[in-house]
């Protein structure tokens, strides 16, 4: 289970895991549940930051920004997006059933291309919620649906 950027990180080590089995030294991921997925993060210029800002952040090597889990300004290093650039979302190949909960007035992540990830995905479920990136607002539907995809509940 991850939010946002985990929520990517998660996306992309159940790809890296064989899945079928835990061995000796590995868990087995068995689902996933995934908030506001930053799935390509390494894809396209980093939220809201322009095209001289990438230059900017490039040559200095830190980019100050919201840390949405804090609430305040916090540093990233360059490091951080040129090592997300390996990793698309486009390549993911392993079936591992996953929930999705996207918020459609999210400015952090694009709802359409989480929807659009999950459209080509018959082992992705789609929560659409009306909230936005942190999904304060829908917390308890974020509860009722991730008790129901995780077989707690039987409605």
């Amino acid at each position: 289970m991850g939010s946002s950027l985990g929520a990517s990180v998660a996306l992309h080590l159940a790809e890296e895991m064989d899945c079928s089995g835990p061995s000796e030294n590995e868990f087995l991921v068995d689902r996933l549940i995934l908030l506001a997925p930053a799935l390509d993060v390494g894809q396209r210029r980093f939220g809201d930051v322009d095209e001289q800002g990438m230059k900017r952040w490039l040559a200095s090597g830190w980019l100050e920004l919201m840390h949405h889990a804090y609430g305040e300004i916090r540093g990233i290093r360059y490091e951080f997006y040129d090592d997300a650039r390996r990793y698309s979302s486009s390549s993911i190949r392993q079936k591992v059933p996953t929930l999705i909960l996207q918020g459609d007035r999210d400015s952090v992540v694009d709802p359409e291309s989480v929807a659009n990830f999950a459209a080509q995905r018959p082992h992705v479920q789609l929560v659409r919620l009306d909230d936005d990136h942190q999904l304060t607002n829908s917390l308890t539907q974020v509860w009722t649906e991730t008790e129901k995809f995780l077989g707690l509940r039987s409605d």
